[in-house]
């Protein structure tokens, strides 16, 4: 797969109208729909619109493109720290209340590559426990609805 072109960052904002680029600007920081909506006094829907529609004059599919697309002078504390698929899922199966083996083995993986992709999800996330690290994705799966 070849590598994905993006506009310059100042081209991209002069494409935008500036409700689109406020809630990219926000988006891109990782505050949810709903976080991005009560922060611009919006409902829901307008900021999805508004977000549909930047990402699709930048040429964005995901969050993590659009962010990618406007990486470029985005501060550290800023950036997003998203977990990878197999990090999410190993947190998800914390909610089974199964043991460390048995969720290893519904994953596929071994004990020990299970509770690498645990404490890599605390570490990206500055988390220290797991019971944390739950509460953390949970509480970004309600922004998502």
């Amino acid at each position: 797969m070849g590598e994905v072109y993006y506009p310059p960052r100042h081209q991209i904002k002069t494409r935008l109208t500036p409700s689109e680029w406020r809630c990219i600007q926000l988006a891109i920081a990782g505050l949810c729909n709903k976080r991005i909506g009560s922060a611009l006094g919006v409902q829901t829907g307008t900021v999805k619109a508004h977000l549909y529609n930047a990402m699709t004059k930048i040429g964005c599919h995901t969050r993590l493109q659009l962010y990618n697309a406007l990486r470029e002078g985005v501060p550290e504390h800023l950036r997003p720290r998203n977990l990878s698929e197999m990090q999410l899922k190993a947190v998800k199966m914390l909610r089974t209340g199964l043991s460390d083996e048995q969720v290893a083995h519904l994953l596929g993986v071994c004990v020990t590559t299970y509770k690498g992709r645990l404490q890599a999800a605390r570490n990206k996330l500055g988390i220290s426990s797991r019971v944390e690290l739950l509460r953390h994705v949970d509480e970004e799966e309600t922004c998502i609805t």
